[in-house]
């Protein structure tokens, strides 16, 4: 958590400053991704993917801190697991999971229990000897989804063609 207010102002030309000046980051961290919102008290979850195939929901006030140069953890990671990506969802949104050997599944958001922000999390997705590399939060059934590949092949689907599917146990 960074308050926006302590970020340097610069030029889009600007290098900019290193975010170890503003907090402490370790050579094995890396930021996958960044959001900003004005307020933690909202009807908001912090969705955790890993590529390992685990995912939980966390509701954002969970998030809220009083001392923000303390870190505090998102997501508890298995050993060899990596977080791939947060996403913002609603209670009654969907999301899309994608392979790197191509296969995908999509199921309603609810069917992940709201967790704490320590907590592993459960199975998103049944993997075997693959790994998740992509996921999209989405609320419209007239949603569609651009997949592209390492190659530069793409492909854009409904995602109401994408069979509606149980989360695995």
């Amino acid at each position: 958590y960074l308050p926006i207010y302590e970020l340097d102002e610069a030029k889009w030309k600007d290098v900019g400053s290193h975010i170890n000046a503003k907090m402490k980051i370790t050579p094995q961290e890396k930021i996958c991704n960044a959001y900003t919102f004005t307020s933690f008290d909202s009807d908001l979850y912090m969705v955790s993917i890993t590529r390992k195939g685990m995912i939980k929901r966390t509701p954002l006030k969970e998030f809220e801190v009083s001392r923000n140069n303390k870190t505090m953890t998102a997501m508890k990671l298995a050993k060899e697991d990596a977080l791939l990506c947060t996403l913002f969802s609603r209670q009654e949104d969907e999301i899309v999971l994608l392979t790197k050997k191509g296969f995908m599944v999509r199921y309603p958001l609810s069917l992940v229990n709201p967790t704490a922000p320590r907590s592993q999390g459960i199975k998103a997705m049944n993997l075997m000897d693959d790994e998740i590399i992509g996921a999209v939060v989405y609320q419209s059934t007239n949603a569609q989804l651009v997949v592209v590949t390492s190659e530069g092949d793409m492909k854009r689907l409904r995602v109401s063609d994408v069979e509606m599917l149980g989360r695995p146990v």
